[in-house]
């Protein structure tokens, strides 16, 4: 939503919205740590798991990317289509329950 603002010139208009992305990957990571506590499950010892975190830790990373320090619209575009890549292959391990699932 952000970089879509953002690409389209509005986001200084919005300063409310400046902050949701921020609380959107906070509720993401937050989330993904309190269930794997009330599982108790160890991240580290199932494989999926850890794919998870660390693609979530890419495409929060990504974000901050494109909207942060990207300065050309190529590097902008490019770290979206990565994010929503991270995004899809989150969602595949999560069904799938398999590290590796497109390889």
């Amino acid at each position: 939503m952000r970089f879509w603002l953002r690409w389209h010139g509005q986001i200084q208009r919005l300063n409310r919205l400046r902050i949701l992305p921020h609380l959107i990957d906070s509720l993401l990571l937050l989330s993904a740590l309190v269930m794997l506590w009330q599982a108790r499950l160890n991240p580290f010892s199932h494989a999926w798991l850890s794919t998870k975190l660390v693609l979530l830790a890419l495409y929060i990373a990504l974000g901050s990317y494109a909207l942060k320090r990207a300065k050309t619209a190529k590097g902008q575009i490019t770290s979206l289509i990565l994010a929503l890549v991270c995004i899809s292959f989150m969602i595949a391990v999560a069904l799938s329950k398999q590290a590796f699932v497109w390889f």
